[in-house]
């Protein structure tokens, strides 16, 4: 399988709870990912450039992502609650 890109790891932009969580492809072609834990949900684009974005979903254990049909990101968390995060 050939490699599209490489990734440059920075250890500063590490997650605190070392668990991300769920990742899906965006409407605006970023890739979207969760931390666990933090409540907090962050965004990747093809470039590099990492977007983190607070959330009131902090310890509800942000687990599986996905761009729902309305074009917004749909969280299921660990806690058993269902979220909407509007891009």
């Amino acid at each position: 399988m050939p490699i599209l890109s490489r990734a440059t790891l920075d250890p500063a932009r590490r997650c605190a709870t070392d668990a991300y969580y769920g990742i899906t492809v965006g409407p605006d072609g970023k890739i979207w990912f969760s931390e666990n834990g933090t409540g907090k949900m962050a965004s990747i684009t093809t470039n590099g450039t990492v977007t983190e974005y607070s959330t009131s979903m902090t310890g509800y254990g942000i687990r599986f992502i996905m761009m729902g049909p309305d074009r917004n990101i749909w969280v299921a968390m660990i806690s058993g609650y269902l979220g909407k995060f509007v891009l």
